[in-house]
């Protein structure tokens, strides 16, 4: 089977100290079907034993030969209960991909990662379109670090500096002096003074890594501000429709 091909080739691979080129020689293969064929050692075990045996197709090991290890199993299970499909397990492996275009990340490392399924193409002949990262542990991973350097990097500037999560949008409010929510000119300045004021950075899917700045994170003394002013406006027309209706 595929998979015993695949063992036999490593064993000639180690023997020949990892030379490629020699290993497809002896073999009589060429670059592409070795390569495949090694492809397959990132198999568990029950899914290397469910190839040999006829359980699965090699599209689906090429398939599963991509997944974290820790998934690979209940993969496996689902495919041979539910008889599913190559192309069926390949497109749904496509929807849960992530494209790397997206990444807010450093994508340094995964140009040479097999997650990556521009690798996954070169390797494999059953795979999912190009520049797209099939591991979301590790993707997420890496996002979630970014995230937290540009907190950190807020936080040398302004004097609180948070991530933000699905639902916390209502949990701070854009410092403005003028407008609606404008708290005055003198008050905006001396807000940039206190505790309660700083800058987010989004953890919310569709919007990670996006900044925003001059943000008050204590939502009730801000509107105590806001009232102040709009209650200073108020004070001084009152007073004017007094006089004005005196004189009439």
């Amino acid at each position: 089977s595929p998979m015993e091909e695949a063992e036999s080739a490593a064993k000639i691979l180690a023997r020949h100290n990892g030379d490629r080129a020699e290993t497809a020689t002896v073999l009589c293969w060429d670059s592409t079907k070795l390569n495949r064929r090694l492809g397959l050692m990132n198999l568990v075990p029950e899914v290397r034993e469910a190839l040999i045996q006829r359980d699965i197709l090699l599209g689906h090991a090429e398939i599963l030969a991509v997944c974290a290890s820790e998934k690979q199993p209940d993969l496996l299970k689902a495919i041979i209960e539910n008889k599913l499909s190559v192309a069926f397990v390949r497109d749904n492996l496509a929807k849960k991909a992530t494209n790397l275009c997206e990444a807010i990340f450093d994508k340094g490392e995964c140009s040479g990662c097999n997650a990556n399924s521009t690798i996954q193409a070169s390797l494999f002949e059953t795979h999912i379109d190009g520049g797209k990262c099939t591991q979301p542990s590790c993707y997420n991973e890496k996002t979630n670090k970014k995230i937290e350097a540009i907190r950190t990097e807020l936080s040398e500037e302004f004097q609180t500096a948070r991530i933000i999560q699905l639902g916390e949008d209502g949990t701070y409010v854009k410092l403005t002096a003028e407008g609606n929510l404008g708290v005055g000119a003198v008050q905006a300045e001396s807000c940039k003074m206190c505790a309660d004021y700083g800058a987010a950075v989004s953890a919310i899917p569709g919007h990670e890594g996006n900044i925003e700045r001059d943000l008050c994170f204590n939502i009730s003394c801000h509107r105590k501000k806001v009232l102040a002013v709009k209650q200073a406006v108020k004070k001084p027309a009152t007073q004017a429709g007094k006089e004005a209706g005196s004189k009439g």
